[in-house]
């Protein structure tokens, strides 16, 4: 499975994921996003660079309405 999320208040403006490994089993996932210009300069003033993954965790569980801390994802990514 793979899916795409617009979000129109944050500085991604598009999220998506992918599942691809060796044998096309889905053990090797990947979330990318696309940054607006706008969203670049506000990603830019996040210092330091670690507060960038807080910033993402924080923008999906706004986006998708969740706790960040009772993301699944946010273990593998801090």
């Amino acid at each position: 499975m793979s899916g795409i999320s617009i979000d129109q208040r944050g500085a991604v403006s598009t999220w998506w994921e992918a599942c691809s490994s060796d044998g096309n089993d889905g053990s090797r996932s990947s979330l990318a996003g696309s940054v607006t210009a706008h969203g670049a300069e506000d990603l830019q003033g996040i210092e330091p660079a670690e507060s960038l993954n807080d910033y993402i965790v924080d923008s999906l569980a706004k986006l998708y309405g969740v706790d960040g801390a009772e993301m699944a994802c946010c273990e593998r990514m801090r």
